[in-house]
């Protein structure tokens, strides 16, 4: 949500390479209202169809019903104090540490990384032979982050890309294993070093139980037990690997490779993997969410500037559009112990999302929050979590105005819950 986070943890996470392309929105809980003023943000959107014009937002269409029989109640919220979300200060140069952590209604604040990001900008312009102080080279530094789902653990993916005017000099990456009630950072790897083609890699999913990481280096897949012991080869063959996703059970992972993307046993060795049935269309495929019973997974199709969002059922192979009431979903993720799924349309004006929630096959569409610019869901699926203007927020999951939970903050990633 576009780099997309450390897949689909929040994706989210976590979206911080995406925040630069796309948005979301804001309702509310009941639990912050003790210890937060309501801050009115914008209302839920008026549902908006695509024009004619490719990319565009508008035309308003009106009577649109939605049987209240058909709409999932919002579930029984979780203690708002015991779901927690990884964050940073929206401005750099107020930022004093690199990944905060604090529970749904902003308590219990913890800097749980300070120095990841300078530690690795560091490295890299040394291996480099480039000065801090050389206006020529402009520096990009993106972050992906997630939280494990009892939120003891973090990862925490720092990428520094340097460039010469357009020509880009340099991407590196280190992987980082966040203890988080000591603040601990143990470094998973390293490719901050000079490599006249830097190697595939860079992306990481910790597993259901939080108990093994999988990452991509050297266009490679590896799992680490995270006992001690050297990380095992998943992968058998070399190849362009990207995104990740466990299996909410943990037996299974997901990996893409460009134009394929294929199903591993989580506990095989150098494996070749099963290849998923999907067309030889030549597009890049992404991993976005995969639903809490197993079942289905959601896959994003990109050909050129176009993104077509796809619903998988991995029992028969069959794949379904996902493109509720003729929308064009840019992000989408299935919600937390239910059938639907929260998607995100991005604005061509400012590249902000539009954030609605439909069935799996595109039923029941309800929009419920606009101009977001990072988005997650609480591992109990009552409510969405997304950044807007500079702030965090969060709001029922079907929409509704939305309570702050830290000002001048960007979302990082939100702890997940099944299948996120």
């Amino acid at each position: 949500m576009k780099y997309r986070s450390l897949i689909p943890y929040v994706l989210v996470g976590v979206f911080l390479v995406l925040a630069t392309l796309r948005g979301a929105d804001h309702p509310a809980s009941a639990a912050l209202v003790a210890t937060k003023k309501a801050t009115t943000v914008p209302v839920t959107p008026t549902l908006a169809l695509p024009s004619s014009t490719p990319g565009g937002l508008q035309g308003v269409t009106t009577g649109v019903e939605t049987p209240a029989a058909n709409i999932t109640p919002t579930p029984l919220p979780m203690d708002a104090s015991q779901i927690h979300i990884l964050y940073q200060t929206a401005d750099p140069s107020a930022r004093t540490c690199d990944v905060n952590i604090s529970d749904l209604v902003g308590q219990n604040v913890a800097c749980i990384a300070q120095t990841v990001v300078g530690d690795t900008l560091t490295a890299a312009q040394t291996a480099y032979g480039i000065s801090a102080t050389d206006k020529t080279v402009t520096t990009l530094t993106l972050m992906d982050a997630q939280l494990s789902a009892d939120a003891t653990k973090a990862v925490v993916i720092p990428r520094i890309t340097f460039s010469h005017g357009k020509t880009v000099v340099a991407t590196v990456y280190r992987i980082y294993l966040i203890d988080v009630a000591s603040a601990s950072a143990k470094l998973i790897r390293d490719r901050t070093d000079k490599e006249a083609k830097p190697p595939v890699g860079g992306t990481a999913s910790l597993a259901p139980d939080g108990k093994s990481l999988a990452y991509t280096d050297q266009s490679t897949v590896f799992v680490d037990a995270l006992d001690g012991n050297p990380a095992r080869q998943l992968t058998a063959d070399t190849a362009a690997y990207g995104a990740l996703l466990w299996s909410p059970d943990g037996k299974q992972i997901l990996v893409t490779a460009g134009t394929k993307v294929f199903l591993f046993d989580s506990t095989a060795s150098k494996d070749k993997g099963q290849a998923l049935a999907l067309a030889a269309t030549g597009d890049t495929y992404e991993l976005l969410s995969w639903s809490s019973d197993g079942t289905q997974v959601l896959i994003a199709d990109h050909h050129a500037a176009a993104v077509a969002l796809y619903v998988y059922t991995l029992a028969t192979n069959k794949v379904a559009k996902f493109a509720p009431g003729k929308t064009a979903p840019d992000f989408a993720i299935f919600i937390p112990n239910s059938a639907r799924i929260l998607f995100g349309t991005i604005s061509p004006k400012d590249g902000t999302l539009t954030l609605y929630t439909a069935n799996a096959d595109g039923s029941v569409l309800l929009p419920t929050v606009s101009s977001v610019a990072t988005y997650g869901v609480a591992p109990d699926g009552s409510r969405i979590v997304y950044t807007y203007l500079k702030s965090v927020y969060t709001s029922d999951i079907n929409g509704g105005n939305g309570q702050p939970i830290v000002d001048g903050a960007t979302l990082l990633a939100v702890q997940p819950g099944g299948g996120q």
